[in-house]
């Protein structure tokens, strides 16, 4: 600029000159008016041309993520990430002038747009130029990393805030709403592999009915703020309880939990997917005296039975079948195995044992 104004210059287009001029004048004039002029002894590296780019790019301010990385968020949501030959290095503001698309072998998530030009922007530019849109909001969220709901208060412009959120647990009330969002979405991680869910689910399924999973988790996130205060609970029982009576009793005579055998222990019942039948597992000598095999919904139950070493011998749905062509193999192989146990020559007149060993 002090160039073109020396009249000795004389190796420049006389128009580009007046060009330049002209638009040196009119961002001269901007600055002034916004009160961004160089004071007497400021030198020209000052940062008059910093603020008039954020004067003039405001939707292109972001904010870094977190502190030495280049990724960063943008006013409105946008995500961005800094050429790695970026000169703003440490700024946690910026404005982002221009982009360019990202290398193949790029780090980083692939949507963040590659910004190639960018200046650094002082938090207290922000507060001066922007002052009448700055506003305190608190949001309530979940936060995946504490697994729990907080409420976060911080300045935003617009939806960028310009602090470090001040964090505090959310009241409950406020909470509830959320929490109950946040399982919904994670159920297959945080619901589905536990045990007893798994297996009201699954007999459910067996029977065809449906679940309550919303108002299961409205109660069981009632009062909570946190993940691990609502995995603590009786989730069975709740569950359960919010079906309809009708649905309960079509699990209990339908597809029961567990099922007694006649040596008097409580089996579980297991309900497989893809159509399969569903089954228990025990030993052979728990079974003795029964001949027919029930029927779980229209289904024959069938058996997985065990050796006294507890690993499967055979699988039927046939009790009547078993005993009259499969047990007496089985009884001639383990007999000599395993003498403490019970090889009766007639298992449908023999006393079943729950015990690993015979009676005395």
């Amino acid at each position: 600029y002090h160039l073109l104004q020396d009249p000795h210059s004389r190796d420049v287009d006389r128009f580009a000159k007046q060009t330049v001029l002209r638009a040196a004048e009119q961002i001269k004039k901007v600055a002034s008016q916004l009160g961004l002029t160089r004071v007497a002894g400021s030198t020209p590296n000052d940062d008059v041309g910093q603020k008039l780019l954020l004067r003039a790019y405001p939707d292109r301010l972001a904010r870094r993520r977190r502190s030495g990385e280049p990724s960063a968020k943008m006013i409105g949501g946008k995500g961005i990430r800094l050429a790695p030959f970026s000169s703003v290095e440490r700024a946690e503001f910026f404005v982002a002038i221009d982009s360019m698309e990202a290398p193949p072998n790029a780090p980083g998530p692939k949507n963040e747009v590659m910004i190639s030009v960018a200046s650094q922007v002082d938090r207290v530019w922000i507060e001066d130029a922007f002052r009448e849109f700055i506003t305190e909001n608190t949001e309530t969220l979940f936060d995946p990393e504490t697994k729990q709901v907080l409420d976060q208060t911080a300045r935003y412009l617009r939806d960028l805030p310009l602090n470090q959120p001040h964090v505090k647990r959310a009241h409950p009330d406020q909470a509830h709403a959320i929490l109950v969002k946040a399982c919904e979405d994670h159920w297959d991680v945080w619901f589905a592999p536990r045990e007893d869910l798994h297996a009201i689910e699954s007999r459910l399924r067996f029977i065809g009915a449906a679940g309550a999973r919303t108002v299961f988790l409205e109660e069981a996130c009632f009062g909570e703020t946190k993940l691990d205060s609502v995995l603590a609970k009786d989730l069975g029982e709740i569950y359960l309880r919010h079906l309809s009576l009708e649905t309960q009793r079509l699990l209990r005579l339908e597809a029961p939990d567990r099922l007694e055998v006649p040596s008097g222990s409580n089996i579980k019942v297991h309900y497989p997917e893809g159509g399969r039948p569903p089954f228990i597992e025990v030993r052979i000598q728990e079974l003795f005296g029964w001949m027919k095999s029930p029927l779980l919904n229209g289904q024959p139950l069938q058996f997985h039975l065990l050796g006294p070493n507890y690993r499967p011998m055979q699988v039927t749905s046939d009790l009547a079948s078993f005993w009259q062509n499969g047990y007496p193999e089985v009884r001639k192989e383990l007999r000599a195995r395993y003498p403490k146990h019970s090889w009766p020559e007639d298992p449908l007149t023999a006393k079943p044992e729950a015990k690993g060993r015979r009676r005395s």
